[in-house]
């Protein structure tokens, strides 16, 4: 933090390159509408909500290894717990952006705020939403105490912003450790539910409860969805903590053994995952009513089946494999099995959507 290279400035001009793309994109898109997207009348929703439901999943498992660490001790798992608190307050603020580029009309957001029906899962998207980044914003700002002080004491040119950080919390927080580390105990207690109502039913309570959709109106959704979040959320943390291992040689911090035991644990929900999906297409297919039929054909043996067989193949049954030989289960294996991983549960959101 201390000095600046220049690989940090080209770092930042790449990103800036890409916002400002980005901003000519949506602008191309309000000017002449959703239809430079590819949506209609027919495909209402596309990527930019299949990005959202993403987003939404990794930021509760974010959360979720956070406030788990915090509540349980975890010592070994500590050099994680911040990247998965940033995750999450990123995570949900990506999400959100997601959804307002989906409007042809962003303005129209206000019309939601003061028409809100409390009888509306979307409506329940947005509170839930809402209350849930307050919550994790507050719990990264004040779990951040400490290493304010540090940079506070340490910097001069930029020790001014952050003594007056430290004033703040001087008020909202308790000065004695314990009683400080026991204020943080409390709050990821408060959130750590959070990801349960999340992605366990408010995000999935989107689509089943939608009956004029075929293959969405089905009850399992909760435990799909939160099973997903889990899994991407685990392996977007073990791809970010393993870059910046190796961008700021932290391999004494984030240690490997740290990195096999967050594969261990995707070693077990990829199968979860699978099976449920298992589930989802047999259903459909061993009943056969028509509509949803159509449906599961368009994935199974459509268009779409491409996309389906490559994400059980390369982005699950690959990485599962790897995970479970001990030779391969090593810090680079579990490395590629998260990008896999991570890379086909975002596909999978699509295929949920799209089809």
């Amino acid at each position: 933090m201390a000095t600046t290279s220049t690989r940090f400035y080209a770092f930042v001009g790449v990103l800036m390159v890409m916002l400002l793309w980005g901003g000519v994109s949506w602008w191309t898109q309000i000017s002449y509408g959703l239809q430079m997207t590819g949506l209609n009348n027919i495909v209402i929703w596309g990527l930019y909500i299949s990005t959202f439901v993403f987003l939404i999943g990794i930021s509760h498992a974010g959360i979720l290894i956070s406030a788990t660490v915090r509540l349980m001790n975890l010592e070994k798992y500590k050099p994680v717990a911040r990247i998965a608190e940033v995750l999450t307050v990123s995570g949900l603020a990506m999400a959100v952006l997601s959804v307002v580029v989906d409007l042809g009309r962003p303005d129209r957001i206000l019309t939601l705020l003061l028409n809100l029906k409390l009888g509306s899962p979307l409506a329940w998207d947005l509170v839930f939403i809402s209350l849930y980044f307050a919550f994790s914003a507050f719990y990264l700002f004040v779990s951040l105490r400490e290493d304010v002080i540090a940079c506070s004491e340490r910097f001069d040119k930029r020790g001014a912003f952050y003594r007056v950080l430290v004033k703040i919390y001087s008020v909202i927080t308790p000065k004695d450790k314990h009683r400080y580390e026991r204020m943080l105990w409390w709050i990821a207690l408060i959130i750590l539910p959070f990801p349960v109502f999340g992605s366990g039913m408010v995000v999935p309570f989107i689509f089943s409860l939608l009956v004029a959709r075929p293959a969405w109106n089905a009850p399992f959704f909760g435990p799909y969805f939160l099973t997903a979040a889990i899994v991407s959320g685990i392996s977007t943390v073990v791809v970010i903590a393993v870059i910046i291992r190796k961008v700021y040689n932290w391999e004494n911090v984030i240690k490997s053994d740290l990195i096999v035991g967050l594969g261990n644990t995707l070693k077990v929900g990829i199968p979860i995952y699978l099976y449920f999906t298992f589930v989802e297409q047999f259903t459909v297919q061993y009943v056969r009513e028509h509509a949803e039929l159509a449906v599961s054909d368009y994935i199974l043996k459509g268009p779409y089946a491409v996309y389906f067989w490559g994400m059980i193949v390369l982005g699950f049954l690959i990485p599962e494999l790897i995970l479970l030989i001990p030779r391969t289960r090593t810090v680079k294996g579990v490395f590629l099995s998260s990008i896999l991983v991570t890379v086909a549960l975002w596909v999978k959101r699509a295929i949920i959507v799209v089809p």
